[in-house]
């Protein structure tokens, strides 16, 4: 049975002014001390559009001199705690002077480049581990995720339905039978039965066209399989995520989804038509928002 490995991290933040609080996140450190590992990720120093979009004013320089410094250093203590390289080759040290020595890089300190608090996880590869942080909490992959767009778009609907007063109306729903359910997160059941309408904001903005037809074909059958077992809402809305028209292979297929989605007799508006999604909203059984 293969070991898992227990690993501290920490992300590396760049703060040029402290008094204000802000800062941009621009690399993650990771450590196991039961195997040795120890390394880093950061950012090149060439790469300073999102330091400058958040810091316009700010001097490059500074920002770059403040990069490297840390690095240097962090180079210097990847010598200290350990040898990096894969878990087999590592020669561990003594286990809590290792912990000591991460606790101490990462303690607060009154510079510009600061640490997050520490976090642990118990990991199979620290190696991959720190790949997956640094994509996460800097290259920020995760907003790429089709589940965390379309959590964006559901607050923006359910922003727009408060507004109106209508949220009452359309709780988060598990639309379905015993053998079979889909979750919406805005549904509207006048009584005890079946609902008659739903709201599904729709991602279908993916990096590559078969990303899109996979998560739209998805839909599709989850609408087919509710008419089929007569658990469907009688109407459902979808706003959606589009990609840019000049990106033709993406957008086609958007498009194609968002055709058989209508053939299936399903609404299909822009994201941003908050108009529509409140029409839709009120005329269920006529409310008044």
């Amino acid at each position: 049975m293969k070991i898992r490995a227990v690993c501290n991290y920490a992300v590396v933040r760049f703060l040029p002014y402290p008094e204000a609080g802000e800062f941009v996140n621009v690399g993650v450190v990771a450590q196991s001390p039961n195997t040795g590992f120890f390394d880093y990720r950061l950012l090149s120093p060439a790469k300073t559009s999102r330091v400058h979009g958040l810091f316009p004013e700010l001097v490059l320089a500074h920002y770059k001199d403040a990069i490297k410094n840390c690095e240097t250093e962090l180079k210097r203590m990847r010598g200290e705690i350990g040898i990096h390289g894969p878990a087999s080759q590592q020669m561990a040290m003594d286990t809590a002077l290792s912990v000591a020595l991460f606790r101490e890089l990462i303690r607060p300190r009154e510079t510009v480049i600061r640490f997050s608090n520490a976090g642990t996880a118990l990991v199979d590869e620290p190696g991959e581990f720190i790949k997956e942080l640094f994509e996460r909490y800097v290259l920020r992959m995760f907003a790429q995720e089709p589940e965390y767009q379309e959590q964006i778009m559901q607050r923006k609907v359910a922003a727009t339905l408060k507004e109106h007063r209508l949220i009452a109306h359309f709780p988060d729903a598990r639309v379905g039978n015993e053998d079979y359910h889909v979750h919406f997160p805005f549904a509207y059941q006048p009584k005890i039965g079946r609902f008659t309408r739903a709201i599904k904001p729709l991602n279908l903005s993916q990096d590559q066209s078969t990303k899109i037809y996979d998560h739209g074909e998805m839909w599709l059958n989850r609408i087919r399989r509710l008419r089929r077992i007569e658990a469907a809402p009688e109407r459902i809305l979808f706003p959606v995520h589009r990609p840019v028209a000049s990106d033709h292979r993406r957008f086609a297929a958007c498009e194609e989804i968002c055709k058989e989605l209508e053939m299936l007799g399903t609404i299909v508006v822009a994201e941003d038509d908050e108009d529509s999604v409140l029409t839709f909203a009120r005329t269920a059984g006529m409310i008044n928002g």
